[in-house]
Parts: C-alpha cells; sequence; structure tokens
C-alpha cells in the first residue's frame, strides 16, 4: 500500500474482482450504508430504536437552538433524502 492509496482501496484491489463483481460489491456497501444511515436517523427521530430495543423520543436543535426537527419528523425527510433522491437518478 502506497501513501496515496487507502485501507479500503487496497482491501478492494487485492479482492481481484471482475468489472461485474465491483460492481455487485458496490451496490453491497452502498446498501449496508443506507441501512446503517437510516437506522441512525430513524433512532434519533424515535421511530426506531437502537442498541438496547427502547426507542427514545429526541428533539433534534441547531446551533442556534432552534427546533430542527420534532420527534417524527425526520423520517419523512431521510426517506426522501436516501429513496426518493435514488430513484431519480436511475
Amino acid at each position: 500500500m502506497n501513501g496515496n492509496e487507502s485501507l479500503v482501496a487496497k482491501l478492494k484491489n487485492d479482492l481481484a474482482l471482475s468489472t461485474e463483481q465491483e460492481k455487485i460489491l458496490y451496490k453491497l456497501v452502498d446498501t449496508v450504508l443506507t441501512d446503517t444511515y437510516l437506522t441512525l436517523l430513524y433512532a434519533l427521530d424515535s421511530t426506531a430504536s437502537l442498541g438496547n430495543g427502547i426507542q427514545e423520543n429526541f428533539k433534534l436543535y441547531g446551533e442556534d437552538g432552534e427546533l430542527v426537527f420534532d420527534s417524527g419528523e425526520l423520517e419523512m425527510a431521510t426517506y426522501e433524502a436516501f429513496y426518493e433522491n435514488k430513484k431519480v437518478k436511475k
């Protein structure tokens, strides 16, 4: 691994994947990351539990102290950002 190559890039290159396998790997990683982000954001939105199995209620405030999202509002914005935008890109 040289100084310009990330560990992720090195590991991917070590797999010596075909172009088709590489596409599948990218789709797999995209799906795993999307599911992880959604779980975290839904937990912050109080629409999913995280870790202990207990759903908590949260309100998200900006640095200025203004309410950004009340409990339940982030789920809609998250869905649009992760799924509706992907539909448009296809």
